[in-house]
């Protein structure tokens, strides 16, 4: 699989995979895979829209936690939902 560079290119698509958060864990990035709505103005958010992420850079001071960091085509990785249900 191979993953998008935020800083390269900006996530496409309605809805699409996004690898956030990122933060350290015993000498490792511990990354949370999330599928996220794209609204084409530049905001990201959880599919609920009760998070909302940005691109890295995006503000002075931004949080690790709502930082895209990479992204996906929604295709590339298949769930079915409706097993989980």
């Amino acid at each position: 699989m191979e993953w998008i560079n935020a800083k390269d290119r900006k996530p496409e698509g309605e809805v699409f995979w996004a690898l956030t958060e990122g933060r350290g864990e015993q000498g490792f990035a511990d990354w949370v895979i999330r599928r996220l709505w794209n609204d084409y103005q530049g905001d990201y958010r959880s599919l609920d829209f009760s998070c909302s992420y940005q691109l890295p850079g995006t503000y002075s001071g931004q949080s690790w936690d709502s930082t895209i960091f990479a992204w996906l085509p929604l295709n590339c990785i298949p769930v079915n939902d409706k097993d989980l249900q």
